[in-house]
């Protein structure tokens, strides 16, 4: 049965929320989050004990962190502005926020559908083309969302002429590429954004996997990879109508250069996402592509390779130190490797001493090696995701596939089978090598 929390609780809550929605210091914003998050799970009805949320609120928000957000300083799930017409004087301010919040949920639905398409410049230099689609299942349903990542020339052709801002505009030339998400229908802004922001994740999560071969040696740490988001450039009904800006919004310091045989590889990837069946497995590949970019762009090591590791935590399906290690030394294409291990085994340590001890000491050495681990494990998942109907039966798999001996396994036969033949496969393929 679940727990009723006590309304004087969430009265309280509510009129912190109203306290701190005007604070600018990043503290607040944080506690401020902390509430919302809180508010979130009571009102979806997933809060079971108070003690066992509060306790999960911080994970989660640091995890959302590692997704896009269309401005960085904004606390989650402000886009109805629901706090401001709250009053700080009233007796009962839960009640009142849910009064608000139910009419304001009902005039939506009543608001018509606009169409939006939602660009993101990029700094890649294309000469092509590339139109494709990404798969998302909804509910039972799956569908197909279409977006394209065109030249500079291709997309001033369309979108120059839409009263975008001269000086917004001028930021870009034609060594940018743009990735555009058409025939987006919503109710409003924000939610579109939020959408794609969520689709173009994914996106460059496999762009950067594209890419993510090219790391190198220097006398100064640089970002595992190049590519840069700086802004989202909305149009509502076929004209300009807004636009947004990510992070810090620097410029672009080099352009990727894109040839016939990246676009070839990029499409590979986005085919072996489509072909994944399970809406659980869309979501935990999402958000570790979302994950593998965000470190891929990090040029401060140590914060690179938490970034990495939170990646990992998603493909191995566990947040277990003990049990993430057993299942990614024991990956059949390089559990024959020594010194592979030997460097995985080392792992939780690097991590562990920047998170707890603060210390950020981390060598590009370290960076570069979780960079690949991680980078073959996603590759790894891609091509065996679309085997599997759910999150368990992968979960099950990554167990069975990193067991020292599969022989003595008992059950779960489907599984046990997919797994031999991946260890044989792997064997095989590796004898004589």
């Amino acid at each position: 049965m679940v727990k009723e929390f006590p309304t004087e609780l969430m009265d309280n809550i509510v009129r912190e929320i109203t306290k701190l929605q005007k604070e600018t210091d990043f503290g607040y914003i944080l506690r401020y989050n902390e509430y919302l998050e809180f508010l979130h799970r009571v009102m979806l009805d997933k809060a079971r004990d108070p003690e066992k949320v509060a306790a999960r609120i911080r994970t989660t928000l640091q995890r959302k962190k590692m997704k896009l957000t269309n401005q960085a300083s904004t606390p989650v799930g402000e886009e109805y502005e629901l706090f401001k017409k709250i009053n700080q004087a009233s007796e009962s301010p839960y009640q009142d926020f849910k009064n608000i919040l139910y009419k304001e949920i009902s005039d939506r639905a009543r608001t018509q559908e606009i169409q939006y398409t939602v660009a993101y410049p990029l700094n890649l230099g294309l000469k092509q083309n590339i139109s494709s689609k990404l798969n998302e299942i909804a509910g039972s349903k799956r569908r197909e969302i279409e977006f394209e990542i065109v030249p500079y020339s291709a997309f001033a052709a369309v979108f120059a002429a839409q009263d975008i801002p001269p000086l917004l505009l001028n930021k870009f030339n034609d060594k940018f590429s743009f990735c555009v998400f058409k025939d987006i229908c919503a109710r409003t802004e924000d939610y579109t954004i939020d959408y794609c922001n969520n689709k173009l994740a994914s996106i460059l999560g496999l762009l950067a996997l594209t890419f993510g071969g090219r790391v190198t040696f220097g006398s100064k740490p640089e970002p595992a990879g190049n590519i840069l988001l700086s802004y989202a450039l909305l149009f509502k009904n076929g004209n300009y109508a807004n636009y947004y800006f990510f992070g810090e919004n620097k410029p672009p310091s080099s352009f990727e250069k894109v040839d016939h045989t990246d676009v070839e590889k990029f499409l590979g990837f986005v085919s072996l996402f489509n072909e994944i069946k399970s809406k659980g497995i869309i979501d935990q590949l999402s958000d570790a592509l979302a994950a593998y970019f965000e470190a891929s762009v990090e040029d401060d090591m140590a914060s690179a390779y938490l970034k990495y590791w939170i990646c990992m935590e998603n493909c191995l399906l566990t947040s277990t130190q003990e049990k993430m290690i057993r299942r990614l030394k024991g990956l059949p294409f390089w559990r024959q490797d020594p010194y592979v291990t030997h460097q995985i085994l080392l792992m939780p340590q690097i991590r562990n001493d920047y998170v707890h001890e603060l210390k950020t000491e981390v060598s590009q050495f370290d960076r570069n090696f979780v960079h690949n681990v991680v980078g073959n494990l996603i590759r790894y998942l891609l091509r065996n995701a679309s085997k599997f109907s759910d999150k368990n039966q992968i979960d099950l798999f990554l167990e069975l596939v990193s067991s020292e001996d599969i022989q003595n396994l008992r059950g779960h036969k489907k599984m046990a089978e997919l797994a031999r033949k991946e260890i044989q496969d792997y064997r095989s393929s590796n004898i004589g090598a």
